[in-house]
């Protein structure tokens, strides 16, 4: 398990994320996190269209 802790708070599945895109795909912590970032934030937006179209439908949405 590799793992890249920093003073910023990063949650423990992170920050073994992090530690294994900089060790093994060579990326910066920088680039490591911002692939992240735009992936986490993309599944959120999915999530959302599809809580949209489900109320659309009047079925029930679950969190």
């Amino acid at each position: 398990m590799i793992k890249a802790r920093r003073k910023e708070k990063v949650s423990p599945w992170a920050a073994e994320l992090i530690g294994t895109m900089v060790v093994e795909h060579g990326e910066t912590r920088e680039e490591a996190v911002a692939a992240i970032t735009e992936r986490v934030n993309r599944r959120l937006e999915l999530r959302e269209l599809q809580n949209t179209i489900l109320r659309k439908k009047g079925k029930s949405v679950m969190a």
